[in-house]
């Protein structure tokens, strides 16, 4: 199994923008720790953290593509 290092910057972008400071209660406190428990796990459970270039990656466009667009659809 990989991790495709853009997709984890992402995922952490994601984690680190849901932290609201001003209204942080303890429940958010908890979703963000279990977020980054889950992201921790799947990390050491992997073995290879790959770096690819996404502008020659057709593979990966179409997977970003299918995600925004399932994204949006779910706002």
């Amino acid at each position: 199994m990989a991790i495709i290092k853009d997709d984890l910057i992402d995922r952490l972008t994601t984690i680190r923008d849901s932290i609201d400071t001003d209204f942080l209660n303890r429940h958010d406190i908890e979703g963000v720790t279990d977020d980054i428990n889950k992201l921790i796990k799947e990390v050491k459970d992997t073995h290879t953290i790959v770096d690819i270039d996404r502008d020659v990656s057709a593979e990966y466009q179409t997977w970003k593509n299918n995600r925004d667009q399932f994204n949006s659809e779910c706002d």
